[in-house]
């Protein structure tokens, strides 16, 4: 549960593809020749058929503009992002002795910058400013080989586990970019890591391990940010909170021999049903704070280390084709978590951490039987086991909502022969008692090939209880984004 994927904080847009044309029958007509005689005495002087070219160049420019519909300051607009993204991609196709194999290569970085700091600059601290208003962001950036039915890449990926498509309880690998959560692109959520993927596969089975080398927990808001949850929770009127300056310190971090994640997964597939085994050694990607010493508090700049202890995952994952339905399941253990946990007796917060397994199920499914209309459903649940708030002779709670049912839903529709698509997403956390929502609606157009703009107005629904939304219900917002993609090959 604490490892909400977020995938549906922005639209997922099917790309539009033309129609394919005819194809010529044989190898002659491909290569641009007939079958006269004199054509065929010529064999010889021929031109192979055109290769895909080896190399391949992509760029984007995007200009992202938001404003607040309820704040006011320091400034009504939300944002004046530019950003542009370089990528570059390498392929070759060869066959070592009979056996089909591949190299490949990609290396790509983003570039970011939001103007909205340039106006009244003052108002904003520190942090907000080396978070939002300037960034080089690493793209994925690997080599890979394909030999017959082995696979190897190592580099800086993003990894998909699991088989939920807006949240899961598996996908525990990459980093995550949440400093806006709602208002990311979907393309822009995950982060790539330093990993080394290995696979065996055919047509039915796969074995796969994945392993982590870099310890990179993604980006997140600063503590006592606008899109943080901890802002209302920490900044009280009898506290100091907000005479600090908070810096995160996360541990441990880089190259780390002792933070290496290993997964593996073995895949079966057969007759429309996938089904995936996990087991692994992973660190908890969201973390667990230790407490400022009371001198650490003294200071203008208050260092907090954000622990991300290791614990082990088991988890069954599957999907299976239903008609116009597929069908889709998640069971999970993660064994001995560490937890945040606050006491209940204490009326400013003080956490602490404790570690506690838990089991979480999901079930999904997606609707693709309405010509141009996609549809899906999943609701998460996890039960902690031991959970002190069952515990009469305990004063400790759980921070994070981690048993409360979360529904997410998706609508997409296309329209005008796919150039406009309409969207709808929405995250519920809490049902009884309620503990949150955001909803995304979006309207995309593709004027041209190559060209987007989305409009989309991004809600959010907080209540009394502590949770992922937690303070950020002033934060609802309207944006719209143009898009500009060109590639190349050579």
């Amino acid at each position: 549960m604490r490892q909400l994927s977020l995938l549906l904080l922005a639209a997922g847009l099917s790309a539009h593809t033309s129609p394919a044309s005819a194809q010529p029958t044989s190898d002659d007509d491909a290569a641009g020749w007939g079958s006269s005689a004199a054509e065929s005495s010529n064999a010889t002087q021929r031109e192979p058929a055109a290769q895909p070219k080896p190399l391949h160049f992509d760029l984007k420019l995007r200009e992202r503009a938001g404003a607040w519909l309820q704040r006011t300051s320091p400034s009504r607009l939300a944002q004046l992002r530019t950003s542009l993204e370089l990528h570059a991609s390498y392929s070759h196709d060869f066959r070592l002795g009979q056996t089909a194999s591949s190299l490949r290569a990609s290396a790509g970085a983003r570039g970011e910058y939001d103007a909205i700091y340039l106006l009244s600059r003052a108002q904003y601290d520190s942090e907000t400013l080396q978070t939002y208003e300037a960034r080089i962001i690493g793209l994925e950036m690997f080599m890979g080989l394909r030999i017959g039915v082995f696979e190897l890449r190592t580099g800086r990926l993003i990894t998909t586990l699991g088989q939920g498509e807006l949240q899961s309880a598996v996908d525990v690998l990459n980093p995550r970019d949440l400093r806006q959560i709602g208002a990311t692109a979907i393309e822009d959520i995950r982060l790539p890591v330093w990993t080394t993927h290995i696979a065996l596969s055919d047509a039915t089975f796969r074995i796969e391990a994945f392993i982590v080398h870099e310890a990179f927990f993604g980006m997140l808001p600063p503590l006592l940010g606008t899109y943080s949850p901890l802002r209302k929770l920490l900044v009280q009127p009898d506290t100091a909170a907000a005479e600090h300056t908070w810096r995160v310190d996360h541990i441990p971090s880089g190259l780390d021999p002792r933070a290496t994640q290993f997964v593996a997964r073995y895949g079966y597939s057969h007759a429309g049903v996938d089904l995936d085994l996990y087991a692994g050694s992973v660190l908890d990607q969201l973390g667990v704070a230790a407490t400022p010493s009371p001198a650490e508090l003294a200071k203008t700049t208050v260092p907090i280390r954000l622990h991300h202890p290791r614990y082990s995952l088991v988890a069954l994952t599957g999907a299976a084709t239903l008609g116009d339905f597929v069908l889709r399941w998640e069971l999970a253990s993660h064994i001995r978590q560490a937890q945040s946990v606050r006491r209940r007796d204490y009326r400013v917060p003080v956490i602490e951490t404790q570690r506690y397994s838990h089991v979480s199920g999901l079930l999904g499914f997606s609707y693709f039987g309405i010509t141009d209309i996609n549809l899906g459903v999943e609701l998460m649940q996890s039960l902690v086991l031991n959970n002190p708030v069952r515990d009469e002779r305990s004063n400790l709670e759980l921070l994070w909502p981690v048993e409360a049912p979360t529904l997410s839903l998706r609508y997409q529709h296309m329209l005008f022969d796919q150039r406009v698509t309409l969207h709808v997403l929405s995250l519920i956390t809490g049902i009884a008692p309620f503990n949150g929502a955001l909803i995304n609606v979006g309207l995309t157009y593709l004027p041209r090939d190559g060209i987007s703009v989305l409009i989309e107005y991004i809600h959010y629904a907080a209540s009394s209880h502590f949770g992922y939304f937690y303070g950020l219900e002033q934060n609802r917002r309207v944006d719209i984004s143009l898009s500009w993609a060109w590639g190349r090959a050579l």
